[in-house]
């Protein structure tokens, strides 16, 4: 793994005046209020504009994608078919005989071979209103197809960002001193070169006159970019005198809401593409005196690398 390292005593902002997160200093509840432990925000957001069809499209489960895509091309060729029957009789020839329900679903079929240009003949229109009818029928088949398709591609194209990280940070022990530590894995097999991570630790502070202050301190890093991510990458904050956790306990950072919220850059080389993943720790999250477990090995044939061992650690 090609490596480049860091001086710790570098020029990134130390205190919240030369950085803002982007939640204000005024604020004072957890960090997880604000975005959620998967990097994703937990926020409601009202008095906005409803987002678009093509938002609400894209942001879906790909199980409820599909469940919306196959609701609403029922839904419109049963629109479809109720305007066919509302022609009156003679306007499409070959229904069957029978009651409301049968000729409903006659037209309702009739639709869905017009809407998707499949035409089985049985079933034609014969009067000018029908036709007019089928025409919009089936161009708004081909445009909703067209605009379908779309939407999936760009589902299909979007880089996923499969990485993992350790369920704990912990604080080990490193060189002459102690560390902050998490650990990150790449969980699918896309190549991901250039990654870059950072770590910034947040926590309320008191003020002379009694009140509450969020600070905001981006951590350094021993190491802050890999050019390669083969195997999984223990990212270490060297714990100094300038470091926010010097000489605290456990009792201390939870009474501070003391959390990290960690966002990690890298070009995925498979999509061609720039992705971005963020998450977050409480201090509860944070184990002391611990030292993670190996999580590769080699054989005389390749490196075995065991992803159930990511969160996994030893106390010491």
């Amino acid at each position: 793994m090609s490596l480049r390292r860091k001086n710790i005593e570098s020029d990134l902002p130390q205190n919240d005046i030369d950085f803002e997160l982007g939640f204000g200093s005024k604020f004072t509840g957890g960090l997880s209020y604000i975005v959620n432990q998967d990097g994703s925000y937990n926020i409601d957001k009202r008095g906005i504009d409803r987002s678009t069809v093509y938002e609400h499209m894209l942001q879906l489960p790909f199980p409820l994608f599909i469940l919306e895509l196959l609701g609403f091309f029922i839904g419109i060729n049963a629109i479809f078919a109720f305007l066919y029957l509302l022609l009156g009789p003679g306007q499409l020839y070959g229904l069957s005989a029978g009651s409301f329900t049968d000729h409903f679903f006659d037209a309702f079929f009739f639709s869905i071979h017009t809407f998707t240009t499949i035409g089985y003949g049985n079933i034609y229109p014969t009067g000018w209103v029908a036709h007019l009818l089928v025409i919009l029928d089936s161009f708004t088949g081909l445009l909703l197809v067209a605009i379908a398709t779309g939407i999936l591609f760009v589902r299909f194209s979007r880089a996923k960002v499969k990485l993992k990280f350790s369920e704990n940070m912990l604080i080990a022990p490193f060189k002459d001193g102690k560390s902050l530590q998490f650990r990150m894995v790449n969980s699918s097999k896309n190549i991901l070169l250039n990654v870059d991570a950072n770590i910034t630790a947040t926590w309320l502070e008191t003020q002379k006159d009694g009140t509450a202050k969020r600070k905001f301190q981006r951590l350094p890093l021993e190491i802050e970019h890999v050019y390669m991510l083969p195997l999984n990458w223990t990212v270490v904050h060297p714990i100094d005198d300038k470091s926010p956790l010097h000489h605290t306990n456990k009792m201390e950072r939870e009474k501070n809401m003391m959390e990290f919220l960690i966002m990690v850059r890298a070009y995925d080389a498979q999509y061609n593409q720039q992705i971005f993943k963020s998450y977050s720790y409480t201090c509860e999250k944070i184990v002391d005196g611990a030292k993670f477990k190996p999580m590769y090995y080699s054989t005389h044939e390749k490196t075995i690398l065991d992803l159930r061992e990511l969160g996994t650690y030893d106390k010491i």
